[in-house]
């Protein structure tokens, strides 16, 4: 939190105040102290994420944002109640600029910077809303719910965070009602059931699934070593092909050979059943995706 703290000086009559802006929040009641630190860290973010893309600091973004989301929390139960509303205008007027900054993410596909932070916006997005319930939150949720949409489509578990704070916004916050009205049923069922895990079982399955095949391939190869050698075996024992001549150890070694096979085809059947596994899992992926693509459609045409 420092290069916000540095970047906040006093009025003039004194040095810088070291206190921490949790701190400083506790100690004076104007609102306008935290209105400058909320405006502080929105130059911040609006500053790396209308960057050039290879010259976004996406950390930087994320940890200020982080930095908002602890000073909501740290202002739950330290206002006075004749400092509620004064309170509530700032982060009104906080909410509104940091809607407006990502509204440019969700223009700019091909921005990965916006996506990447989505997790801590969700997290500055819940932590308001705890506190003031009343603000409008219906353009920011339905944000979370095109970034988390992307983020699923690019296999980035940090949808699942986004999703977290979504569900931990008070019911009593009007969007999070519409959203719930909407698409937050299935969601939860599909959450609950386990498809944060998709990916990893996908990854997994496909790490096995390589490994069986390079086994039988392994296989493969000695099966081919085997039946040469068996056939060099006879060609010695019976180089007249007579037939009339039989090598014990040819046997034993074609015996091996029979083995090998029968482990090959053991392996090959492992193989197919975690490849049609696999297939099932990518297809509830697919489902999800659609589902959530679904889900943003359903909420925007709600609100409109």
């Amino acid at each position: 939190m420092a290069h916000i703290e540095n970047s906040i000086v006093d009025n003039g009559s004194g040095p810088t105040n070291a206190q921490s802006p949790r701190q400083r929040i506790a100690s004076e009641q104007a609102p306008r102290v935290p209105r400058r630190l909320l405006d502080e860290c929105l130059s911040v973010v609006e500053r790396e994420l209308s960057s050039e893309r290879k010259s976004a600091d996406v950390e930087r973004a994320r940890e200020t944002l982080g930095e908002v989301a602890g000073l909501a929390r740290a202002e739950d139960g330290l206002a006075q109640a004749e400092d509620v509303v004064a309170e509530e205008q700032v982060y009104e007027h906080f909410l509104q600029h940091l809607v407006r900054i990502y509204a440019h993410g969700c223009d700019q596909r091909d921005n990965v910077a916006f996506a990447d932070t989505a997790a801590a916006y969700a997290a500055v997005i819940e932590a308001i809303s705890r506190i003031y319930p009343r603000l409008d939150y219906t353009v920011a949720l339905g944000q979370l719910l095109e970034f988390m949409a992307r983020l699923f489509a690019a296999r980035d578990n940090s949808w699942k965070t986004v999703y977290e704070h979504l569900r931990a916004i008070p019911d009593s916050v009007h969007a999070k009602q519409t959203l719930n009205r909407v698409c937050s049923a299935d969601i939860r069922e599909w959450f609950d059931a386990g498809v944060q895990n998709l990916f990893s079982l996908k990854n997994d399955l496909t790490a096995k699934i390589q490994e069986l095949a390079d086994h039988a391939r392994r296989i493969e190869r000695e099966i081919l070593t085997q039946e040469a050698t068996v056939g060099e075996m006879l060609e010695r024992a019976d180089p007249e092909a007579t037939g009339k001549i039989v090598s014990l150890q040819a046997r034993l070694t074609a015996r091996r050979t029979d083995a090998l096979r029968l482990e090959k085809d053991r392996v090959l059947d492992e193989q197919q059943g975690k490849q049609d596994t696999l297939l099932l899992i990518e297809s509830d992926i697919s489902e999800f995706e659609n589902l959530l693509r679904e889900a943003r459609r359903a909420y925007f045409f709600r609100i409109v």
